[in-house]
């Protein structure tokens, strides 16, 4: 992924995923989206997974990562010993859920129902585009999308730079879903400490809210739109109705466990994050990844970020 020469410019990196079973779910994102397995069947024990993911110190780790288009993908953890994976539930979850940009919704949706996913409701346009929200064979939550990041702003906010953009060739990382209490405060801190651009905050039509996110009638909710260098967008709502408490993350029993952010200057970084009211724990390296923090936001959201 190409470098910002801003210090504390963030790409997407990745998204976590709990599965219960590795090798099942890798198939399913490689035939569904065609991602690449980049990593599979490794193995990590110890003191380093209480460290990592919340988790007792005999947990066992397998992990499989894929890469989508460019480069952002999904990393998929199986714990043993380990706890069911939780039913998704938007508007209760941290992270509600992550948006896949395709060339073509219909013909990528043929491939995940053939893989094993299923829709949650027929594919819509609303104006920015065809879209729907699915889920995955362990029950992530999904939305599909039609095209990059930069096209969604260009229809929905009007962004004339976005109409530059070729077509998509297979299938990208198009934005991350997160559920904060305030929204207004979470964008500042984002822009802060990533170098994040702030497209706006809009409300959700409630009956789109009742459908996407599976809310009572009368779901309220508004929605900042932040995007990070490298074309993958951030999501942040807040919901009023209803207004569910934000609990602490547990990334051993979380479906969705953390984001991974790569940035050029881990420490100015995490002295921004810090600045913001973030807990975030000391630099690790391994054999096979450079320098890596872990970091909650002041409402307990987990973040790794590598350089």
């Amino acid at each position: 992924m190409a470098r910002s020469s801003v210090a504390g410019a963030a790409r997407f990196h990745h998204v976590a995923l709990r599965v219960p079973d590795v090798e099942r779910a890798s198939r399913f994102y490689a035939e569904a989206f065609h991602a690449a397995i980049v990593a599979t069947g490794e193995t990590k024990r110890g003191r380093g997974t209480r460290h990592l993911f919340d988790g007792g110190v005999a947990t066992t780790v397998r992990y499989a990562h894929l890469a989508f288009d460019g480069g952002a993908g999904v990393v998929l953890f199986e714990f043993d010993p380990s706890v069911a994976v939780p039913v998704a539930e938007q508007t209760r979850d941290r992270l509600m859920h992550f948006g896949i940009g395709v060339d073509d919704v219909p013909t990528s949706l043929a491939r995940v129902e053939a893989a094993g996913g299923r829709r949650c409701f027929d594919p819509r346009d609303d104006g920015w585009g065809p879209y729907l929200f699915l889920k995955d064979p362990d029950g992530h939550v999904i939305e599909l999308m039609e095209g990059p990041f930069e096209r969604l702003l260009q229809r929905f906010f009007g962004r004339d730079e976005a109409t530059t953009k070729p077509p998509l060739e297979k299938a990208v990382l198009h934005h991350i879903a997160i559920r904060v209490a305030d929204n207004g405060a979470a964008v500042a801190r984002y822009r802060a400490a990533f170098d994040a651009t702030d497209h706006g905050v809009v409300p959700v039509p409630s009956e789109l809210a009742e459908l996407f996110f599976e809310g009572p009638r009368g779901t309220a909710v508004d929605v900042a739109v932040l995007g990070l260098p490298g074309g993958v967008g951030c999501e942040l709502f807040t919901f009023s109705r209803p207004e569910k408490p934000l609990g602490q993350s547990v990334q051993s029993h979380d479906a969705v466990m953390h984001l991974g952010l790569e940035v050029d200057d881990l420490d100015a970084v995490g002295a921004a994050i810090s600045r913001g009211g973030a807990g975030h724990s000391t630099p690790t390296s391994t054999e096979r990844l450079d320098r890596s923090h872990s970091m909650r936001t002041p409402r307990g959201t987990q973040s790794s970020l590598r350089r």
